[in-house]
């Protein structure tokens, strides 16, 4: 159905009128396949019927068997997550999207039909919010499949993510974070250090995230921290923290993982008053060499938000900075040392050519 879909107009009206419920939600899946791929919306408007009875869609959209497999799947979901049968792996979790994304097809292909929204009414209206709510409580564990995530909803354009949004929200999380979660627990007991050090990272993450959302992060609504010298010159190139570690030879960081050994360190930058270094997976470390204010800490200012350093125990003037995904895919980071002689900014990445 697929493949002349777009040039047999009186094939898919006739698999749209079909009695079998089956046959016409195939035909309205196939052209939401067609427009979630990014097929262009002229030359299917040319290939679809007109708007057709609303009753008859809606007796498609919400025909048994599409409302009894979203039923079946979200029950398989969870059981998936728990660990149970195939001890939850990708293919057991993710296997368990495919009725609702067939639900979705339909609905984007029918809306196009119908050149209007489709109300979330009926049979099907409820059988997909309940799979929605199911899967919503244990979102966050569909991280730790992100690589076989990607793969599978690559052929998805921008445009339409929002719509499949299991596939696609925590993407770009490290999916160390799901299967770490019990170590790190562990750690947090053990030492009330390690919780402090935990909530502040948390902290940090939230900050960025709203930072990201907030409409006053282009401009107006706050005075952004005054930027270092040679920050804002003349066709400097801005590039993320992200970037720049891995360009300096300290492969591809990722976010803090409490539970990792630190690997060897890598220089990342010298300047007469500081070292700045990078210790995998998400350590920076700051070596001071000018004095500093007493009692000053370090501070790191990604996109609006500050990490305070943390003195390394045994070293002297040495503080780290533990980042998570949200910093290191920032491209605004100023480092802040409080210097004897007066505080100094440093821009991190800096300016290409400084």
């Amino acid at each position: 159905m697929t493949s002349g879909i777009t040039q047999d107009r009186d094939a898919l009206r006739a698999a749209l009128d079909d009695d079998r419920g089956e046959v016409a939600g195939g035909a309205l899946a196939a052209l939401g396949r067609l427009l979630v791929g990014g097929a262009a919306e002229d030359e299917l408007a040319r290939a679809a019927p007109g708007p057709l009875d609303p009753a008859r869609i809606a007796a498609v959209l919400d025909r048994e068997e599409i409302t009894e497999a979203l039923e079946v799947q979200a029950i398989a979901l969870i059981t998936a997550l728990d660990g149970e049968g195939d001890e939850g792996g990708a293919e057991a979790v993710l296997g368990c999207f495919e009725a609702r994304d067939r639900a979705e097809l339909e609905r984007i292909g029918a809306a196009f039909v119908q050149r209007s929204a489709i109300e979330e009414v009926g049979a099907g209206g409820a059988a997909r919010l309940a799979f929605d709510l199911a899967v919503r409580t244990r979102a966050f564990e569909l991280v730790a499949h992100n690589a076989e995530r990607a793969r599978r909803a690559g052929w998805i354009v921008p445009a339409y993510r929002a719509r499949f949004w299991w596939w696609f929200e925590g993407q770009s999380l490290d999916p160390r974070g799901v299967t770490a979660m019990s170590a790190v627990a562990a750690l947090v007991a053990r030492w009330p250090e390690g919780r402090e050090r935990f909530e502040q990272l948390v902290a940090a993450e939230q900050g960025w995230a709203a930072q990201a959302r907030s409409p006053a992060r282009s401009g107006a609504a706050r005075a952004p921290a005054k930027a270092p010298a040679g920050a804002k010159e003349a066709g400097a190139k801005v590039i993320r923290l992200r970037d720049w570690v891995e360009r300096r030879g300290a492969g591809e960081p990722s976010g803090v993982a409490l539970a990792a050994a630190p690997l060897d360190e890598v220089l990342l930058l010298e300047t007469e008053d500081a070292h700045v270094s990078w210790a995998a997976p998400g350590t920076l470390i700051v070596d001071l060499l000018s004095d500093r204010r007493p009692s000053g800490v370090p501070e790191l200012v990604v996109e609006g938000a500050v990490v305070l350093g943390v003195a390394v125990p045994g070293a002297e003037e040495r503080f780290a900075f533990a980042l998570g995904e949200g910093a290191l895919d920032g491209a605004r980071a100023v480092l802040r040392l409080p210097l004897a002689r007066g505080d100094r900014e440093i821009a991190l990445p800096p300016p290409e050519g400084a």
